[in-house]
């Protein structure tokens, strides 16, 4: 990379002393009156330059929060590129629950070693569900019985701040037991809006990864059980940035 931009700066070097000698060159040819009315144009266009930059001051002043917002905003990595991660770097997952397809099939054909719910008591029933018929598997953060019991149940799925701080606390707890943040990733799929909003935020601030399900039905999972039904893509790639 160093030797690529050597090499650009070597070429812009040369193309401006290029220019610089073919400037001086002709400028030589040029007779007195000629160069005296290409004078006045300089001052002429350097007052208009003045201006212009004036201008953009007094712009950049009273629309500074609207730049500052431009000039900083945040890109994600591979943003709707295939998720095509090995199930062995895939070491887990936070999965938000609302229906039982999507969950289900990440379960089933991205096989995760460890996985944590985001769910509420709405989407108990089938969450506990899912942990039952998987738990030969698949090492699930809470067994039946604690979910059962509504252990990290989500009280209010429609409070993005709750599923934040939720979500966040289930990515820590994997890196606590020493799974780096590159082979962590959250699902943004189900659950309600405010809840993947939140699952997302967590993602980021944490330097993990989010992915996204899609449906090939409408953008629903009709079979979980068929692989072509779902099209996993990330919408913020972390894996090589925590490698």
């Amino acid at each position: 990379m160093i030797k690529s931009y050597l090499f650009k700066f070597i070429n812009l070097a040369l193309f401006f002393t290029l220019f610089f000698g073919v400037f001086i060159a002709i400028g030589a040819q040029l007779s007195p009156p000629v160069l005296k009315t290409l004078d006045n144009a300089g001052i002429v266009f350097s007052y208009l330059l003045t201006c212009l930059s004036v201008a953009g001051a007094i712009y950049a002043v009273f629309h500074r929060y609207q730049i500052r917002k431009w000039l900083f905003r945040q890109t994600f990595e591979n943003l709707g590129d295939s998720f095509d991660v090995a199930p062995t770097a895939i070491q887990a997952i936070i999965i938000p629950v609302s229906r039982r397809e999507q969950p289900e099939w990440i379960l089933r054909w991205l096989q995760p070693r460890h996985v944590a719910f985001l769910y509420t008591e709405h989407s108990k029933t089938v969450t506990e569900e899912l942990t039952r018929e998987f738990e030969e598997h698949v090492e699930f953060l809470h067994p039946p019985e604690a979910i059962a019991k509504n252990k990290d149940c989500l009280q209010d799925p429609y409070n993005p701040e709750k599923a934040y701080e939720l979500a966040k606390n289930l990515i820590q707890h994997f890196i606590n037991r020493g799974i780096s943040p590159g082979n962590i990733f959250v699902d943004t799929t189900g659950g309600t809006v405010p809840m993947s909003v939140g699952a997302f935020q967590a993602a980021e601030s944490t330097g993990v990864s989010s992915i996204y399900i899609v449906g090939k039905e409408k953008g629903f999972i009709k079979n979980p059980e068929k692989q072509h039904h779902g099209f996993p893509i990330f919408l913020s790639d972390h894996t090589q940035s925590a490698a």
